[in-house]
């Protein structure tokens, strides 16, 4: 109701959390396991589950957002709401081997929707964080390309891993 009045809510989150936030819009995850609230809070686009809602009030105020919002919550409805997104997030780059063709093909759960693809490159303009909790799991089977910090990241996350393997010797 308060979307379709264009009126801001106050919500309280599992019982604690309170927050007055502009709510965009509810949809659910691809794979369809949630229902999420979209909503702006002080100029900065959020994403809440509703089953985390535990209460409703909707203000008599105008709820507001900017382009930047509109930009992020409109890359969730696309890609998925469960996870964070930024306006100035770059296009991400992987180049998977045979076996991690045959596993995107395979995993669909959170599996993001790539934009372009050029034989074994993928492009994804989704979350980053999405791109790296999907493919960190293909290991030498995927490749994480570009951005550089994200790059950085996977090298880092499955370094440390390695690390542990090694000690068991």
């Amino acid at each position: 109701n308060a979307i379709k009045q264009n009126k801001k809510i106050f919500i309280v989150i599992n019982g604690s959390e309170k927050l007055e936030v502009s709510p965009y819009s509810i949809c659910r995850s691809k794979e369809e396991f949630y229902l999420y609230l979209l909503c702006s809070r002080n100029d900065y686009p959020m994403t809440v589950k509703l089953n985390k809602i535990t209460s409703v009030t909707t203000l008599e105020k105008v709820r507001e957002f900017g382009r930047k919002d509109i930009l992020v919550f409109d890359k969730m409805i696309k890609y998925g709401p469960q996870f964070i997104y930024d306006p100035n997030d770059e296009p991400t780059v992987v180049k998977l081997t045979e076996g991690g063709i045959k596993r995107f093909k395979k995993f669909y759960v959170h599996r993001p929707i790539p934009d372009i693809i050029d034989k074994n490159v993928y492009t994804f303009n989704c979350s980053p964080d999405q791109v790296f909790q999907y493919f960190i799991k293909f290991g030498k089977d995927a490749e994480i390309v570009s951005p550089y910090y994200l790059r950085e990241r996977a090298m880092r996350f499955l370094s440390s891993a390695l690390k542990n393997y090694k000690h068991l010797k």
